[in-house]
């Protein structure tokens, strides 16, 4: 149990139309994700950040609960995120 809980320590969910999905992040929009907490693989997606179906080779709906309390399931697929993308856009707000 102690291990699931440090694998899922650092990984975070969003919420798009009144549901969770898991946070995958990836350093740019053309680069692999982060490995997934599913699978344990590095996705390769399209570049525009976003809700993605699921890459994960999975014959399960793999389930994880987050330290905040909010599960997210493999099935419903992940939100993608590239850490540049998000950088720019915090030095841009803090600019203006």
């Amino acid at each position: 149990m102690s291990q699931m809980l440090f694998e899922t320590a650092f990984l975070e969910s969003e919420s798009l139309q009144g549901h969770a999905f898991l946070v995958l992040w990836r350093n740019t929009p053309k680069s692999r994700t982060d490995a997934c907490p599913y699978c344990r693989k590095r996705h390769l997606h399209t570049p525009e950040d976003g809700h993605r179906s699921s890459h994960c080779p999975l014959s399960e709906n793999k389930k994880l609960t987050l330290p905040h309390g909010i599960t997210v399931h493999a099935f419903d697929g992940y939100i993608i995120k590239s850490r540049t993308l998000v950088q720019t856009e915090a030095r841009t707000r803090d600019r203006g």
